[in-house]
């Protein structure tokens, strides 16, 4: 099935049914899928999900089944649905009507509009700790591209430094070969009689 289609279950919600929302029956599908456990998964308890790999999460499958690469982006629309982040050591994220093998569940979960920070109830995913998670992604990002900064410049410095070596290389040989040409010179220099009287009194 292409997973940028809803299921039969999210086309009748789609037709005004009461039928869960795409993005729910997406998000299921792609928890679901055994072959990318090593990425997102079920947790132990079967009532959350985790994202255990956030990077290859975005860069594989959030263009497959939203056409989009952004966390942060998938992070807000969950929070429009009322999951909640309940592991602060991992993207592990809940709702109680998103449960394995209860799909038909879905249906009870409603997008809920837009209200303020201090009237979100305690666990939601609120302006400053959302914040915070975005905060968290642009600091790996920040540190990536730094370590590939790093990266370029020590090539760039081993090529300068390969460069100048040769370069040193090739003064020394010229150097020596002006010395040597300067010794000749004296020997022959010595070996003249008007050399040695001016000289070599």
């Amino acid at each position: 099935m292409d997973p940028t289609a809803p299921s039969a279950s999210a086309a009748g919600g789609a037709g005004g049914g009461g039928g869960p929302a795409p993005f729910l029956v997406k998000t299921y599908d792609m928890v679901d899928d055994s072959s990318t456990d090593d990425i997102v998964s079920w947790s132990s308890n079967r009532k959350s999900f985790v994202v255990w790999n956030p990077p290859e999460f975005a860069r594989l499958l959030l263009p497959t089944y939203f056409k989009h690469s952004n966390f942060s982006s998938f992070i807000r629309q969950l929070n429009t649905y009322g999951f909640r982040k309940i592991d602060p050591e991992k993207w592990e994220f809940a709702n109680e009507d998103f449960v394995k093998d209860q799909m038909h569940l879905l249906k009870n979960i409603h997008r809920r509009k837009p209200i303020h920070s201090h009237s979100n109830p305690p666990g939601s995913l609120i302006d400053p700790e959302r914040a915070g998670y975005e905060e968290e992604i642009e600091k790996l990002s920040r540190e990536k591209a730094s370590l590939d900064a790093n990266v370029s410049r020590s090539r760039q410095e081993r090529s300068a430094f390969e460069a100048a070596g040769g370069r040193a290389d090739t003064a020394g040989r010229s150097n020596g070969a002006q010395a040597g040409d300067f010794v000749e010179l004296l020997r022959k220099g010595f070996a003249r009689p008007f050399f040695r009287r001016t000289y070599c009194p």
